[in-house]
């Protein structure tokens, strides 16, 4: 990226007020994700010289191949950009996938991730049920539909001998207490093992995660999390402040991005932000029955920025109903 993209002005200060939300309501507390992991502690690292790139740890071994992490521009205003729109770098966490033809799996056991893996998550394993395994597919299809990605289930033996990009479950597991998706280029555990793109549900009484069907809070989970796992952050969150580099493992100072512009921090134009709509900022404040039943606006436009778009989709006369 060579052109600085235009920029308009902000407050750091309002901005690291509100970076964490407030009036997060309890369906969403303790989200999963790395991301919110990291930034719910202090997070904020002062003094870092200013970068364009991060260059990634040796850490991720032979997963590391089908992951990149994306160079950022930084702005006049201090702040960073990846595609140079400031609301669709604000869904981006800065990494992604490389490989285009990408595989899912539904293990059935913790001997299905491996002699390695967090057996806190694994060792109490739930496997999806039917709904959640359609839901799942649908998703997919979803994204396949906007992008160049394609993808193919494998059976849990075929994701052993040839682990799949993503791996979905449930766990009883208190380490996870809602929902999680391990973005692009997550590093590996102590003991060898890479998390990127699993995604784990904890049976944590969350409203409709055994029984997802469109529009509910739990159909909406599951693109949510998937969303992660191809490199989407939570839209309403600002990052600006925050060293992201420990969530790829890389040595190199990484910020994150903005969020939406307020008056667009909705689930009308982004999943990926727990805001119901402008004025409501991370707290997610629906009945749990009302939610996007697709991946809105400023989710597909970063898919499409990180996987280029799909023009075979709908490429002759479609009628809407």
């Amino acid at each position: 990226m060579t052109d600085q993209p235009s920029v308009t002005t902000f407050d750091i200060t309002s901005t690291l007020n509100r970076a964490r939300g407030d009036g997060i309501d309890p369906m969403i507390v303790n989200c999963g994700c790395p991301a919110c992991a990291l930034t719910s502690a202090d997070g904020v690292v002062a003094g870092q010289a200013p970068h364009v790139a991060a260059t990634p740890s040796a850490s991720a071994t032979g997963d590391a191949r089908q992951y990149e992490i994306l160079t950022q521009t930084r702005n006049a205003d201090g702040s960073y950009s990846f595609s140079g729109d400031r609301n669709i770098d604000a869904v981006l966490i800065g990494s992604r996938i490389t490989s285009t033809d990408l595989t899912f799996a539904f293990p059935d056991s913790a001997a299905d991730y491996g002699a390695n893996y967090d057996t806190g998550q694994s060792a109490t394993l739930l496997s999806f049920n039917d709904l959640q395994r359609e839901a799942t597919r649908a998703g997919f299809a979803m994204v396949a539909s906007y992008t160049n990605l394609t993808f193919r289930e494998m059976s849990p033996a075929e994701s052993v001998a040839e682990r799949a990009t993503f791996r979905l479950a449930q766990t009883r597991s208190n380490t996870v207490q809602s929902a999680m998706g391990n973005f692009p280029y997550s590093p590996d555990n102590a003991l060898g093992q890479n998390p990127s793109g699993d995604i784990w549900f904890g049976r944590t009484q969350q409203p409709y995660y055994t029984n997802p069907e469109k529009g509910n809070w739990g159909y909406t989970t599951i693109l949510h999390e998937i969303g992660h796992t191809l490199g989407l952050k939570h839209g309403g969150d600002d990052y600006t402040a925050f060293d992201l580099s420990s969530l790829f493992g890389s040595t190199t100072p990484l910020f994150g991005t903005r969020s939406l512009e307020w008056a667009k921090d909705g689930q009308l134009w982004s999943l990926m932000t727990y805001s119901t709509a402008p004025g409501t900022r991370n707290a997610y404040n629906g009945e749990g029955q009302n939610n996007a039943q697709s991946y809105m606006m400023y989710d597909i436009a970063a898919l499409q920025y990180l996987y280029g778009a799909n023009y075979a989709t709908n490429a002759t006369d479609t009628v809407y109903r």
